[in-house]
């Protein structure tokens, strides 16, 4: 895929200059590069960790909302509609308008220069106001990194010493970058306090979460399932409705309707449809154990030779929910099911006790959609 424009254009401006420069001033231009990228490679992992200390899903985390699908929308909300932040750095506290992940950076072009009087004065449109505080954060993430890397490069001294931190607060102050704009902790919303920092108590504008609506996805998955008998392995396909019980979605409760079809000879093949209406237990964010009780209907055989079965069961199991570790929404489940048939069309009711069909263990893979 073709890169950006708005992101290439300030490397292809360096190229044009290293590639017109005599050949001394290029040699030290490319030694300043190559000394900048192996600052980048062997910072890099902290920097990620610090610009996320500026992005607004991660700043306000909302303790009292233990749920997975709350915290998402918390995350998800702040970084759409933008929060006040504060920033603290050794020259004091700076007041922001922070925004996160694709709503930051998902707008390539911006306007320039920002009109921050009209701004402050309220005459600018939305789209408008929105640009020049995305400017901002943008110039932030760039300031702080930079920073970053400079206190890095000299050693880590705003975290030494009294004596190695004197700088700062020094008229003649000799790391002005960083005293400037190294953040001395992750950003705070108003009403945080910066612990360990003293800073001059006064009142902030903010502003306060969005409630979240109930917690809820849906999925749709394929399994397949191998009877632990021997007898034969089952393909399916499941549609799920998922809903939270209780106010922190611990226990959920889901809607599942599937279809399957088991291999066989003529007269055992089977085709079925099922409805569970299951519980939930979240044991961790992502994992949950799930208790369906299910009921079946299903054909036997092929004509003339053709006969219905009803029957019920339990399934036990397992779902996962990776989508933190991978970039799609994925569901996979272990399952263990076992089927008792209840009338079967050849044999009629179960008057000698259930009938087991199979002990299924089932694997199923699919999107959920939250």
């Amino acid at each position: 895929p073709v890169a950006d424009v708005d992101l290439t254009a300030p490397v292809a401006m360096e190229l044009a200059q290293l590639l017109a420069a005599p050949r001394p001033q290029a040699r030290e231009r490319l030694g300043r590069i190559i000394s900048a990228a192996m600052s980048l490679v062997l910072e890099g992992s902290g920097l990620h960790f610090l610009q996320d200390g500026l992005s607004a899903g991660h700043i306000r985390p909302i303790y009292s909302r233990r749920a997975l699908g709350e915290k998402k929308f918390d995350h998800d909300s702040d970084n759409r509609e933008g929060l006040v932040a504060l920033l603290q750095t050794p020259q004091g506290e700076h007041e922001f308008v922070a925004h996160g992940d694709s709503y930051l950076l998902g707008r390539a072009h911006l306007a320039a220069p920002c009109d921050w009087e009209g701004a402050r004065a309220g005459r600018l449109s939305p789209d408008a106001a929105s640009d020049c505080v995305i400017a901002h954060q943008r110039g932030l993430l760039v300031s702080t990194a930079a920073a970053s890397i400079l206190d890095w490069a000299s050693g880590g001294f705003m975290y030494g010493s009294d004596e190695q931190r004197a700088p700062c607060s020094r008229q003649d102050e000799s790391h002005p970058m960083v005293c400037a704009h190294l953040p001395l902790q992750a950003s705070r919303i108003p009403g945080q306090e910066f612990h360990g920092l003293t800073h001059e108590p006064r009142l902030h504008r903010g502003s306060i979460p969005l409630p979240p609506p109930p917690f809820a996805y849906e999925s749709m998955s394929v399994n397949a399932s191998t009877d632990l008998a021997g007898m034969g392995n089952q393909i399916g396909l499941d549609i799920a409705f998922y809903s939270e019980l209780g106010e922190f979605a611990t226990w959920l409760t889901s809607y599942r309707i599937g279809i399957r079809s088991t291999d066989g000879d003529r007269r055992s093949e089977e085709f079925i449809t099922d409805f569970s209406y299951g519980f939930h237990w979240r044991w961790a964010a992502r994992l949950i154990l799930d208790l369906e009780p299910f009921v079946y209907l299903g054909l036997r055989g092929s004509s003339p030779d053709r006969s219905v079965f009803i029957g019920a069961g339990p399934r036990i199991g397992i779902t996962a929910l990776p989508e933190g570790l991978v970039k799609i929404p994925l569901e996979l489940s272990l399952g263990y099911r076992v089927p008792f048939t209840l009338y079967d069309g050849r044999y009629g009711l179960a008057s000698r006790g259930l009938k087991t069909e199979a002990h299924w263990l089932q694997f199923s893979i699919g999107l959920a959609f939250m």
